[in-house]
C-alpha cells in the first residue's frame, strides 16, 4: 500500500499545492506505515491549515482511528488559502494524491 513506484497526483494539487508540501505529505505517510503502531488506512486525510506564518497540518484516517497533527515553520513553503483538504487514496495498484473537491 502507498508504494513509492506509484504515486500520483492531479493537475489541481500540482497547480495549486507548492511541491514541498507533496514530499511533506508523502513523508507522512511513509513515516505511519514505518512505525507499525497502525494499520494503514486505504484512505489517508490531510487538513492543510494556515496560522500566523506557519501551516498546520492535521493527517487522519478513519479506519483505523488514527490523528497527529503537526506545525511547519518554513516561510519558503506557500499556501495558497487559508484552508486545504487533500485526499491520498490507495487501490492497491497506485496511490494518488488530490484535493477533496476533486473526488
Amino acid at each position: 500500500m502507498f508504494k513509492k513506484g506509484s504515486r500520483f497526483i492531479t493537475k489541481m494539487i500540482n497547480e495549486e499545492l507548492d511541491f514541498k508540501l507533496h514530499i511533506i505529505l508523502w513523508n507522512l505517510i511513509d513515516g505511519l506505515i514505518e512505525s507499525n503502531k497502525v494499520k494503514v488506512d486505504y484512505l489517508q486525510v490531510f487538513e492543510l491549515y494556515r496560522v500566523e506564518g506557519s501551516i498546520k497540518i492535521i493527517h487522519r484516517q478513519e479506519v483505523p482511528l488514527y490523528r497527529n497533527e503537526i506545525v511547519i515553520n518554513r516561510n519558503d513553503i506557500n499556501l495558497p488559502r487559508s484552508y486545504i483538504k487533500i485526499f491520498v487514496i490507495d487501490n492497491a495498484e497506485v496511490s494518488t494524491m488530490m484535493l477533496a473537491e476533486e473526488y
